[in-house]
């Protein structure tokens, strides 16, 4: 496109050599060839502009896309304090304590967001019992 603009100048030049020396063939020729460039010019600069908005498109849609892909739920998740409650409890049954003697230390969600990490103090004990619990039926998956 630079070359092309260059070369319009230089015909524009030459046009004003050939006005002053007054040679007609010499000037229909470069008007033909200014013509034919400024075409060229003109479709190049459409395409450009075609894929320059395209791309502004693309990136708006993507965006859009992003927010709403966003916003929509992973899968069915339980109630947080429902889904350590029915942990609490298959975990007080697996133990055979009561779970009213299970106390709720932490609840840590995954970086995936489908694994609870819950941590229960039982009375009778110093360490902590760590359970894996799915985030979208309640299930042990693991139990530490």
């Amino acid at each position: 496109m630079l070359r092309r603009r260059t070369r319009l100048e230089e015909i524009d030049r030459e046009l004003a050599q050939s006005a002053q020396t007054a040679q007609p063939t010499l000037s229909t020729t470069l008007e033909s060839d200014k013509v034919k460039l400024l075409g060229e010019v003109d479709q190049r600069e459409r395409q450009l502009t075609i894929v320059t908005n395209g791309t502004y498109l693309a990136i708006i849609a993507s965006v859009v896309a992003f927010f709403f892909l966003g916003l929509q739920p992973r899968g069915p998740t339980l109630e947080l304090s429902k889904l350590v409650e029915a942990a609490t409890k298959e975990a007080a049954l697996m133990r055979a304590v009561k779970a009213t003697d299970l106390k709720v230390i932490a609840v840590e969600l995954s970086p995936s967001g489908d694994v609870y990490t819950v941590q229960l103090m039982p009375q009778a004990s110093a360490t902590p019992w760590v359970l894996e619990v799915n985030a979208s039926d309640g299930r042990i998956r693991k139990f530490l």
